[in-house]
């Protein structure tokens, strides 16, 4: 009997973003127009893990209870759905499988789980085999990914072979042309012949030994057009010019790139004409006429980095924030992804936060002056968000328990951003507000109170319920004129007070 527990994690609906992208590039990018509904669901395959370590790790490491939908073994597919799985290649680093080990590993510091992870799509729809396939190469890069099936393995220990003593070439230093040809096209390398005649001639006047495969693999890598820049690099000898709207300047500007070589390498035999120097030729121009003070000076010999101090008072940054001039104000627009600052505070000379902030998973607090006239919402702020403060007096937003409102077009006062991370099972509607917005996420919230003022959009049923996925009561004011809507939007219990 097989050792290894495996869960599969899928997105609730309201937050399945990657399944509705795919969904999307499957019928916009491939035009297959059948498929009718798309799920992404997450495969862990653990062992070497206990009962309870591992009933701990469900609700905790691999899946969020209020976002997250969990299965165990396996999970429930519509008739007809077409299934395939894709892991990592051996030898790629999976990171999730790694941030699973170790978030495990702090709920039982002794434990040493094995973790391995997948990405299993379900593809929903009139589909053909062709359209499939299509399907399957859209999702998989072959350069780090690949199929994988089904079936649970029995283990999840790898056992490696003894590696075998690394091949000799034997009698490459010496081998006739045609010989090493045969040799060349069966190693399917990326180098030319002619390279590997070099590395031949080599090994035969310089170390006098056969090479080993492990060198001609290396040299190969480093040799490569990436790392060496080969097509960059080779002789231009017969350089045309289609006809076409811009000939008459390319041209033009190609015979000034002659005039300045002949001049730059005057008396020098060894320098051709080639797609690098076509790209330098430039900066060395600018270098030898004095213009060019500012050149970086490294062993880097493709490029050319030219250092400037910005002197500019258009924008400003401090701890964190990059602060942009727009002519009229200032604002926040852009906040490092990596600053560990837990607040941030708008300056009381900042109209507000013009850019995402979701990336930051730091981010705790965020502070509004009462003059601040840009604000943020649900969909631009991060998983950490606990609380939202508004300073009294400010005309277009106030907070309540570290809830936004922002008044809307029309003057009235809307419910804006409820921090994810709020964890307060209560909140008590303010008066006069409306609950008509769903770019809220409020995976604590239990009990909700709305006075009779308040108004509530019925319309919106199906994202209050995803939104509001734990809100078990609500309390609705006496005389509330929604009374029949509430009752309606909401999932679960509603009393009147």
């Amino acid at each position: 009997m097989s050792s290894v527990r495996r869960v599969y994690v899928e997105k609730k609906p309201a937050y399945a973003v990657e399944a509705k992208e795919l969904k999307h590039e499957i019928s916009s990018y491939l035009g297959i127009k059948s498929v009718s509904a798309v799920r992404v669901l997450i495969r862990y395959d653990v062992e070497n893990i206990s009962d309870e370590v591992f009933a701990k790790a469900c609700r905790t490491v691999f899946a969020e209870p209020p976002v997250d939908e969990l299965f165990q073994e396996t999970f429930q597919a519509a008739e007809g759905a077409r299934i395939f799985s894709v892991e990592y290649l051996p030898g790629q680093f999976d990171q999730r499988a790694d941030s699973a080990v170790q978030c495990v590993q702090f709920l039982d510091e002794n434990a040493q789980p094995i973790i391995r992870s997948a990405t299993t799509y379900v593809i929903e729809g009139s589909v053909s085999e062709e359209e499939f396939e299509a399907i399957k190469h859209h999702c998989i890069n072959p350069v780090d990914s690949r199929e994988t099936g089904m079936e649970k393995p029995e283990t999840l220990v790898t056992v490696f072979p003894e590696p075998e003593d690394v091949k000799i070439l034997d009698g490459f230093k010496d081998m006739p042309e045609d010989e090493l040809k045969k040799v060349y096209d069966s190693l399917n390398l990326a180098m030319t012949f002619r390279d590997f005649l070099h590395i031949q001639n080599y090994f035969c006047g310089e170390e006098k030994r056969d090479p080993s495969m492990t060198e001609i693999r290396v040299l190969d890598t480093y040799w490569s057009d990436h790392c060496r820049h080969t097509t960059f690099s080779t002789e231009l000898t017969d350089v045309k010019f289609d006809e076409g709207d811009y000939r008459e300047p390319i041209e033009n500007t190609y015979r000034q790139y002659l005039k300045d070589r002949e001049e730059l390498y005057k008396g020098r035999s060894d320098k051709f004409v080639c797609l690098m120097d076509l790209a330098l030729t430039a900066m060395k121009k600018l270098k030898a006429e004095g213009k060019l003070q500012d050149q970086e000076e490294s062993d880097e010999i493709n490029a050319c980095s030219v250092k400037i101090e910005v002197d500019n008072n258009q924008y400003r940054f401090e701890n964190g924030a990059l602060y942009c001039w727009n002519s009229r104000e200032w604002e926040i627009c852009f906040y490092a992804p990596a600053c560990k600052n837990t607040t941030l505070t708008v300056p009381t000379w900042c109209a507000g936060i013009d850019c995402r902030l979701d990336e930051n998973p730091y981010l705790k607090r965020v502070e509004f002056h009462k003059a601040a006239t840009n604000f943020i919402n649900n969909y631009s702020v991060g998983d950490a968000l606990e609380y939202v403060y508004v300073e009294p007096g400010n005309p277009k937003a106030f907070s309540v328990d570290g809830v936004l409102f922002t008044k809307d077009n029309t003057g009235k006062y809307t419910f804006s951003l409820y921090p994810p991370s709020k964890k307060d099972k209560t909140f008590v509607m303010p008066e006069n507000v409306e609950l008509d917005m769903f770019n809220y996420y409020c995976p604590y919230l239990e009990e909700l109170w709305i006075p009779a003022s308040s108004r509530v959009d019925s319309t919106n049923a199906l994202f209050y319920r995803q939104c509001f996925t734990n809100l078990k009561v609500i309390h609705l004011q006496k005389g509330h004129p929604y009374e029949a809507e509430c009752k309606s939007t909401f999932a679960g219990k509603t009393e009147m007070y």
